[in-house]
């Protein structure tokens, strides 16, 4: 009798045991099914993080053409007298992709760079758009980065540096693609009647003035 009662309680003690240890694994497994949703939340957060610093570095992303002609334009309107201020400045942006779409009907990707808007048009279409916002807005004929420059070159001349600049995909080759422009121009002067020579001159200090110029072209010497 006493051996069954003994018999009996080590069999509640085992079951015991048993329903323990089944316990734990269910509570295990609980916990390692909220441990990985966790996981998988944070892991899901921190790549959507990730993707937002990646599209907002896209966005905020300008590139050397970009920050050169926008340095350039508010000096020749400082000179004139003339308001400028982002919002100018973004209207003009937006008159320039509205004038690319009717020439070409296409859309424009607004995550590239203002360079890339006028990949598939040849320097002359794209001189007629930059010439028609210029009058729309009432500028003064200089305000863009590439008119003095290539007011000294044939036509020939003009497609083949516009060819190279729309070619020019990586940073360091826009800065190369700056300097040789800055040199060509330079090399021009020389030969330059003494009006053409005061326009050229004020084009160069305004240039170097820029901050593209005076942080990426002159260190490094292109």
């Amino acid at each position: 009798m006493s051996f069954f009662l003994y018999d009996k309680k080590v069999m509640r003690l085992i079951l015991i045991f048993i329903i323990n240890i089944l316990f734990s694994f269910i509570c295990l497994a609980k916990s390692r099914g909220e441990f990985k949703k966790t996981i998988s939340i944070v892991d899901d957060y921190l790549y959507t993080q990730e993707l937002k610093k990646e599209k907002e570095a896209q966005l905020n992303y300008m590139s050397p053409f970009s920050i050169i002609m926008i340095d350039y334009f508010k000096q020749v309107m400082k000179e004139h007298s003339l308001p400028v201020s982002d919002n100018l400045i973004n209207s003009i942006i937006c008159a320039h992709k509205f004038e690319y779409i009717d020439l070409t009907n296409k859309k424009i990707d607004d995550d590239k760079g203002l360079e890339y808007h006028i990949d598939d048009i040849n320097y002359k279409k794209a001189n007629v758009i930059y010439n028609k916002i210029i009058n729309d807005y009432n500028l003064p004929n200089d305000v863009w980065i590439l008119t003095v420059p290539f007011d000294l070159l044939n036509d020939h001349q003009k497609e083949a540096y516009w060819k190279i600049m729309l070619s020019a995909k990586t940073e360091s080759k826009k800065y190369i693609f700056i300097a040789n422009i800055i040199r060509m121009v330079e090399e021009k002067v020389k030969y330059a009647s003494k009006e053409e020579k005061s326009r050229i001159c004020k084009w160069l200090k305004r240039i170097k003035r820029t901050t593209v110029y005076s942080e990426h072209i002159l260190p490094k010497k292109y």
